[in-house]
């Protein structure tokens, strides 16, 4: 009898262990997978910070080169890339200032200038001032453009 017992369960024992590997053989496979998807991910992040990083740091670089300018121009020196346009008194002696198109009242000067922040952004500024004793002023743009050229095929074609 020893031998009929002994023929049965040599052949599960095998058909255990094979199986046994199978799985074991998936599961190192998934836990792969899963690691280079994991991986992927964290240099995909990783990437982007870096350049949401150097993208701010470019703003926030031009933002203060654009403060400097505007407390030039509340100190009434007028940097050199700067447009200023003057006020003109009509005969009741109203403060007039008409620039690109625009009119307003009551303000010493209307200022327009652009910061480049990188090769296809600038940020761009519109103020009002007053130069008297409080140096008063007013931001009329603080903005942030796009200097590239935009191709709607392009980009619609980028979708598809």
């Amino acid at each position: 009898m020893k031998d009929t017992e002994t023929k049965t369960k040599k052949p599960f024992l095998y058909t255990a262990l094979g199986f046994f590997m199978i799985v074991a053989a998936f599961v190192v496979a998934g836990i792969m997978i899963y690691m280079f998807f994991t991986m992927s991910k964290a240099h995909a992040e990783s990437t982007a910070t870096d350049r949401t990083e150097k993208n701010i740091t470019a703003y926030y670089k031009a933002d203060l080169q654009a403060e400097e300018i505007l407390a030039d121009l509340r100190n009434g020196v007028t940097p050199v890339s700067v447009k200023v346009y003057k006020a003109t008194k009509s005969k009741g002696g109203v403060k007039r200032i008409v620039a690109e198109n625009i009119g307003f009242t009551d303000w010493d000067a209307y200022a327009t200038y652009s910061v480049p922040i990188d090769k296809e952004h600038e940020l761009k500024v519109e103020v009002l001032l007053r130069y008297n004793k409080k140096k008063q002023y007013q931001i009329l743009t603080w903005s942030e453009n796009y200097l590239g050229d935009w191709n709607e095929k392009e980009k619609a074609g980028k979708k598809k």
